[in-house]
């Protein structure tokens, strides 16, 4: 967009700019582990909801959601006129934005009747690069090396995949799991991914055959709460 049409009345925090829219025991056997993984393409896309409602902006409905193609983050929306006029000369500006802790972007977009604002929030996983695939050595070396307090440990409930069908899934979302093995009758996975800002997220996924529980523990504790990887892995449950 080649103009600033965001008025000086609008506070600093929504200052758009022109964008494109566009540790564990067991470990030490790590190396001599194979993962035995599928790889499956195709990253998972949240269904499309409505960021900005027709009754907010004279008509005109926004819904969208965010995808990963190519490497790429993509913000896709649909546009409705709901009004009885027509509506022409549509312009849009992205708030600069950064991987904060609510992963939301604020949007500005203008017509020929007027300018409306609405935000929309990122998917955490839209932020996992596809280079996020750690080395064993490096992996290994790392975890051990993680304070207690910098880890964090839940459950998920009522999961009836096997450990390779939830490989496969989260390698959709750039999710890798570096080593597999069996401890005591558990399936251990352990897995990396790094987001955009480059910090390297490790986790250790716990499966019991015939047991529905999942054990998830990872580091770094991430903000807020329902950013949590545990949320991704709930939603293959589903």
């Amino acid at each position: 967009v080649g103009q600033n049409f965001i008025p000086s009345s609008v506070p600093n925090t929504f200052a758009p700019s022109p964008t494109p829219a566009a540790l564990s025991s067991g470990l030490n056997d790590l190396f001599e582990l194979s993962t035995g993984m599928a790889i499956t393409t195709g990253g998972y896309v949240t269904p499309k909801s409505v960021w900005l409602p027709a009754v907010k902006a004279k008509g005109l409905e926004i819904s969208g959601t965010f995808s990963r193609r190519q490497g790429q983050m993509y913000m896709d929306m649909t546009f409705t006129n709901k009004a009885l006029q027509h509506m022409t000369d549509f312009a849009i500006q992205f708030n600069k934005n950064s991987l904060t802790s609510n992963f939301s972007v604020g949007v500005a977009v203008k017509n020929n009747i007027d300018v409306f604002y609405f935000s929309g929030l990122i998917p955490l996983n839209i932020f996992f690069v596809e280079d996020g695939k750690m080395e064993r050595q490096v992996f290994l070396a790392t975890w051990k090396d993680i304070p207690n307090e910098n880890e964090l440990q839940y459950q998920i409930k009522e999961c009836h995949l096997n450990a390779d069908t939830v490989s496969g899934k989260l390698q959709n979302d750039n999710i890798y799991t570096i080593a597999k093995r069996n401890v005591e009758g558990q399936d251990m996975l352990y897995q990396s991914l790094k987001l955009t800002n480059g910090i390297w997220i490790l986790a250790e996924l716990r499966i019991q055959p015939g047991n529905p529980n999942y054990t998830v523990r990872h580091t770094p504790n991430l903000n807020p709460p329902n950013s949590k990887l545990t949320h991704i892995v709930e939603r293959f449950c589903q």
